[in-house]
């Protein structure tokens, strides 16, 4: 069999997706779901399925490593928590919400960190104008307004444009994780922590996998995967190639180079 393009330099990403998915198949029935996706993945993977009995092709995006689904199910009006630890998201980035133009998957506004980046220094040169009040007549400022007043000596704000250099710095990545995984989204950063150090995250084969174009978890096994080709990887779309390894060689990726580098992956 082929080999796969070599991904293990890459680094390994958090992604922080918000969750709706109407009716969501759970074993209690079927329920609207809401909630976030933690997810950790190379980059946002694209596959593509055709169905053999229609010739029809579907179009998917894909989120492959380690990650957790913190999420309620309106049950009678009730909120049932759904929180699992998944190996990655399927999703249909085209399938809108009912209530507005965003996906079910929120992929137009996650919030992705990369740990392993290293704090920046930029300078850059801005106008800045610096506005004065001064009193009696002054030229070669630009002015902005006069102040009426009853005295004698008029009043005016003046403008002046300046040109000033900037020093701009950028925190380090592990830094933005530390603030925006610590904070609002402990809870799911905890979860995942503890999954990936007990082993139960360590491995993907027949643990659950959110399918969200299904609504419903499905096994990360070669039955649900291999129908997939995966289009960065195997671009050719060369039929000898088996999705479903590929699936297990990206995620066996993804949570290495964390675990090689896990000052910046696992600090809470």
């Amino acid at each position: 069999m082929k080999q796969i393009q070599d991904v293990s330099e890459f680094p390994t990403l958090f992604w922080i997706l918000e969750l709706y998915v109407p009716e969501y198949q759970s074993k209690m029935g079927s329920f609207q779901l809401e909630g976030y996706i933690l997810a950790t993945s190379k980059q946002l993977w694209n596959l593509i399925s055709t169905d053999e009995e229609t010739g029809e092709t579907a179009v998917r995006s894909c989120l492959i490593g380690p990650a957790v689904m913190n999420a309620t199910m309106s049950i009678g009006g009730r909120p049932i928590p759904e929180v699992k630890t998944i190996s990655g998201v399927i999703f249909d980035s085209t399938e809108l919400r009912p209530d507005r133009p965003v996906p079910l998957l929120d992929i137009i506004a996650p919030d992705v960190i990369d740990p392993t980046a290293t704090a920046d220094e930029e300078q850059i040169t801005k106008e800045i104008r610096i506005i004065e009040l001064s009193k009696g007549q002054k030229m070669g400022d630009e002015v902005l307004t006069k102040v009426q007043n009853n005295h004698l000596i008029p009043k005016r704000l003046l403008g002046n444009l300046v040109k000033k250099t900037l020093t701009v710095k950028t925190t380090s990545g592990v830094n933005n994780a530390k603030v925006c995984l610590g904070g609002l989204h402990r809870d799911k950063y905890r979860l995942f922590v503890d999954a990936i150090k007990s082993g139960t995250l360590r491995v993907p084969e027949g643990r659950p996998l959110l399918d969200v174009a299904q609504k419903k978890l499905i096994t990360f096994d070669r039955d649900n995967l291999s129908e997939y080709v995966i289009v960065e990887l195997n671009p050719v779309f060369d039929p000898s190639i088996d999705a479903f390894d590929q699936f297990v060689d990206v995620y066996h990726s993804t949570i290495q180079y964390m675990l090689e580098t896990e000052e910046n992956y696992f600090w809470a």
